[in-house]
């Protein structure tokens, strides 16, 4: 008996990944950086993942509404738009949006994914910007199974402006979340799935950086799908990806946590730039951590590095410029013109490793009123064991299992 599957997707990546290899080939560096703008440039990359559908069909088996997670050998792992935005490198900000599919929609999705297959060089850089984005919604976001394209996404592909205002990481979350409810409503009538609409891809992505049954081809990469971009030839049958679940480890588990807080940037306001006097903002650089403290009163940012180093300093003003532009309008002057100095005479590291607890321990000094005695405090190298112990129990009696 041929096989049928348990259920099915619009979303075809691999398709997406092979149009996205033509595109670039047609598109300047204007073009690139627009996307590099949008946050989208780095779905020119999406991994060309194999559908997978079997092992994405027992996954959705651990969905649980309530809760908004899977339900994994007692773990709650939460499904959460802070989350999404580290897979998709979406940032976790702006507007939500709503829409329904009505007769009146735009073209297809199907019609989309022709037109940009059509483009050429000689496409003036506006055309190219429009159709990508259009291309991007309807068949990697928010595909559905009749392959109609709600008009409210058509009239924020057409507005460059109003794209950059969404919060997609929430919006594609939300969305979804959606299909997982359906689909847990047709496993408890026992009715046939069908279809599922949206991201579905993500899912996979998803297992993969939750669970340790495979190892990431680029660890280092950044956003968090492309260090599975030498993982996409995965392949389950029903049997295989049943007994993955059945005979799971408990170490071979990430475990999800629930935080009482989401990310730091998206409570970034006037009212709590009014009411704080420092912005502390820990930075992580090819695997290296070091910190940067804003202090609002006096307009300066201050460096703190373990491992002195000037490229170091240079990703600092890159990242300061990024928190200016995500963050427009908040702050009383421009962060990126405040002078940015490297605070000497501080511990440093003598080891390659310990960057981690040399920004947490610098972090506890940063916010004091007092005034710190670095010359004091020069052997923390000595006593990295007993931080790393006493980090490692305030984060056992503060985080809710």
């Amino acid at each position: 008996m041929p096989y049928q599957r348990p259920v099915t997707s619009r979303c075809y990546v691999t398709t997406f990944r092979k149009i996205c290899d033509a595109f670039v080939e047609i598109i300047d560096d204007e073009v690139e950086q627009t996307f590099r703008n949008l946050k989208i440039h780095q779905f020119l990359k999406f991994p060309a993942f194999q559908q997978c559908i079997p092992l994405l069909y027992e996954i959705l088996k651990f969905w649980n509404a309530a809760d908004e997670g899977f339900v994994v050998n007692d773990h709650l792992l939460k499904f959460t738009s802070d989350e999404v935005s580290l897979l998709t490198g979406l940032p976790n900000r702006g507007d939500e949006i709503k829409w329904k599919v009505d007769p009146l929609t735009g073209p297809l999705s199907t019609d989309i994914k022709t037109e940009i297959t059509k483009l050429d060089r000689l496409y003036v850089n506006a055309t190219k910007i429009k159709t990508f984005i259009m291309f991007l919604l309807s068949n990697l976001f928010f595909p559905l199974n009749n392959h109609k394209t709600p008009r409210r996404l058509i009239s924020i592909a057409n507005n460059v402006n109003e794209f950059n205002s969404i919060n997609w990481a929430s919006c594609i979350r939300n969305f979804m979340i959606n299909e997982f409810n359906t689909i847990t409503d047709k496993f408890a009538m026992e009715k046939p799935l069908g279809y599922i609409n949206g991201f579905f891809p993500l899912l996979l992505i998803w297992f993969l950086e939750h669970f340790s049954c495979n190892k990431p081809s680029n660890p280092e990469s950044r956003p968090r799908f492309l260090r599975w971009e030498g993982n996409t030839e995965m392949y389950y049958t029903q049997e295989s990806a049943t007994k993955l679940f059945k005979f799971l480890k408990k170490n071979e588990l990430y475990k999800g946590y629930k935080h009482d807080y989401q990310m730091f940037i998206q409570h970034i306001t006037p009212d709590s730039v009014r009411e704080s006097k420092l912005i502390v903002q820990p930075i992580c650089f090819q695997s290296h951590w070091v910190l940067i403290v804003g202090k609002l009163k006096e307009k300066v940012w201050k460096l703190y590095d373990s491992l002195p180093n000037p490229e170091h300093k240079a990703i600092c003003t890159e990242v300061i410029k990024q928190i200016h532009e995500d963050k427009a309008g908040v702050f009383p002057s421009d962060i990126t013109t405040w002078k940015l100095q490297t605070v000497r005479g501080i511990p440093t590291q003598s080891n390659e490793y310990d960057c981690g607890i040399f920004v947490c321990k610098y972090m506890e000094k940063a916010i004091l009123k007092k005034k710190t005695d670095w010359a004091s405090l020069k052997e923390w190298q000595k006593y990295m064991p007993k931080f790393r112990a006493e980090l490692g129990y305030a984060l056992c009696l503060t985080t809710k299992m």
